[in-house]
């Protein structure tokens, strides 16, 4: 992400938001697993979805926490309905927007 940052800059007319996951190591899905040690450091209050720490997720406006591993959030699980976490990332960006004008 450093590398791309260095060629694409924030820009100040954009209102960035990001979102992040999180499991428990049994909760993952099978194939995310053998990263949850390596990425939590066998810490056990260090959240991650399996590919990355919720911390590492932030940016802009932190939305919400996801109780999904990273393979539901994007769709790859049959199992997860996308259309919900997408109706849910919108609802939370919409209450944004309404907080910050709120606050102007």
């Amino acid at each position: 992400m450093s590398a791309f940052n260095e060629v694409c800059p924030d820009s100040l007319d954009v209102q960035y938001a990001s979102f992040g996951a999180q499991r428990k190591e049994l909760q993952l899905n099978e194939m995310l697993r053998g990263n949850y040690w390596r990425i939590t450091d066998h810490l056990l209050e260090v959240q991650t979805d399996g590919m990355l720490r919720v911390e590492e997720a932030r940016w802009g406006t932190y939305l919400m926490t996801f109780e999904h591993d990273h393979l539901e959030v994007a769709g790859l699980n049959p199992r997860v309905d996308v259309l919900h976490i997408a109706n849910l990332m919108t609802d939370q960006c919409r209450l944004a927007e309404v907080n910050n004008d709120a606050r102007e």
